[in-house]
């Protein structure tokens, strides 16, 4: 299609740890079960509105997923404290349609901005020890591909697989990374994202299938010294979602 929107529900997990860490009171790990979430996407080619030749593959798209009712529970007092977790990507790319059909395989590059957030509503009442919150900025580079392996209802609804996978070069990853506790002090900080699925559609509607898998991986370079110092320090991190 020359443009569409999506709109999906499904579950988001975090998963943060904390490698070699100097102290394990002060470098506060993080799991979540999985939370409910929202995604939205919108995405156009713009130009194949007037055109119908290799300038018709360009595009435009923009994502936007978010936890709904995600909470996090106090180990010591079991109290229930509200949690956010969101990501909203701005990208553009090209689409190769490489056989000219719509049983064509497709080929996709895309270079984009994103930021991923997730933070803990922390009381009043807890001042250390607490788990650091992230707020990634990152421009990412990536490919993708889908395939229409079979078209059902006498090919009016045809189902393709897709895979994307993209690179993240992080610019900012947040508290994480600051200086006073809870961040563990700078580092370098990369990240990338695999997707896979299944996707239909039958008239104007689409409809399919997503899994994503997200990494960001840190190497703190300032552990020893802020370890003398009473700070949280370790060697890296992992953060998973």
């Amino acid at each position: 299609p020359r443009a569409y929107g999506v709109v999906g529900l499904g579950g988001w997990a975090r998963t943060l740890a904390f490698n070699q860490p100097v102290d394990t009171n002060k470098s506060v790990g993080y799991t979540s079960g999985m939370a409910f979430a929202i995604q939205l996407e919108l995405a156009a080619r713009p130009l194949a509105f007037f055109l119908d030749n290799f300038a018709a593959g360009f595009f435009l798209r923009l994502r936007f997923q978010a936890t709904i009712g995600l909470s996090s529970t106090l180990e010591n007092t079991a109290e229930t404290i509200s949690t956010s977790m969101s990501q909203f990507i701005l990208d553009t790319g090209y689409q190769l349609n490489i056989l000219g059909g719509a049983s064509s395989p497709i080929l996709e590059f895309n270079l984009g901005y994103g930021m991923l957030d997730f933070s803990v509503d922390w009381p009043d009442s807890v001042t250390t020890n607490k788990t650091p919150g992230a707020a990634y900025r990152f421009v990412l580079l990536g490919v993708g591909a889908s395939y229409p392996f079979v078209r059902l209802l006498d090919g009016k609804m045809p189902l393709k697989g897709m895979v994307r996978f993209d690179y993240r070069f992080v610019l900012d990853a947040g508290e994480i990374t600051g200086e006073p506790d809870p961040g563990h002090g700078p580092g370098s900080v990369g990240g990338l994202a695999l997707t896979l699925g299944l996707k239909s559609g039958y008239a104007d509607f689409l409809f399919g299938l997503e899994y994503t898998y997200t990494r960001f991986f840190y190497s703190f370079t300032d552990g020893e010294s802020r370890a003398a110092s009473g700070l949280p320090a370790a060697g890296g991190a992992l953060d998973q979602m």
